[in-house]
């Protein structure tokens, strides 16, 4: 009788829509987490200022690109952000050449990111010599520092999206001016 009831395109047609209805959460998980984890680390990186760019490129000076995951203005300076997404316990330091990244599978060496970022920022100034340029890299949820987080290290669960940002009226116009320099798509109306 039972095998008689899987006969049926119809009960075969349930069968696989139940299924799928059964599957779906499982298979969409990891993407859904990657999205809702760009979501959270974007929108601390913008609490972070008055106006946040991504993905901004700046000449190297050796007729090349170097490209920024992130630059924020802030009414003090312009923020220079490095992303890294290492999971697991991270071991390092500002004169540090490798820093560690430990996890179950480990342990991995990686090169000091706070000296990329200061090229990084190295580049900026050049463009802009004038303005206040800072540097930090940025951890995603994923990591954590057991020993303590290096000066210039930033974490994003440290980082409160909710907190009130500056209003665009506090930042100088040195700063504004520099901001139309490096990203002309993302200035904020002249004043």
């Amino acid at each position: 009788m039972e095998l008689a009831l899987l006969n049926t395109p119809r009960n075969w047609a349930f069968l696989i829509a139940a299924l799928a209805v059964i599957a779906t959460p499982w298979v969409l998980r990891a993407p859904l987490r990657r999205r809702a984890d760009a979501r959270r680390l974007q929108r601390a990186v913008e609490s972070l200022g008055v106006r946040c760019a991504s993905n901004v490129s700046v000449p190297d000076g050796m007729d090349g690109v170097a490209y920024i995951d992130h630059l924020v203005m802030t009414p003090k300076f312009l923020l220079v952000l490095l992303v890294k997404r290492y999971p697991g316990a991270i071991f390092g330091g500002s004169d540090i050449d490798q820093w560690a990244q430990v996890m179950r599978e480990g342990s991995f060496k990686f090169d000091n990111p706070l000296r990329e970022v200061q090229d990084l920022v190295g580049l900026l100034r050049a463009q802009c010599p004038k303005v206040p340029i800072r540097g930090a890299v940025l951890f995603d949820k994923d990591s954590s520092f057991p020993k303590g987080k290096p000066k210039g290290v930033l974490h994003v669960v440290d980082i409160d999206p909710r907190r009130p940002r500056p209003k665009a009226t506090e930042v100088p116009l040195s700063l504004q001016h520099a901001w139309r320099k490096l990203c002309p798509e993302q200035a904020p109306p002249a004043r």
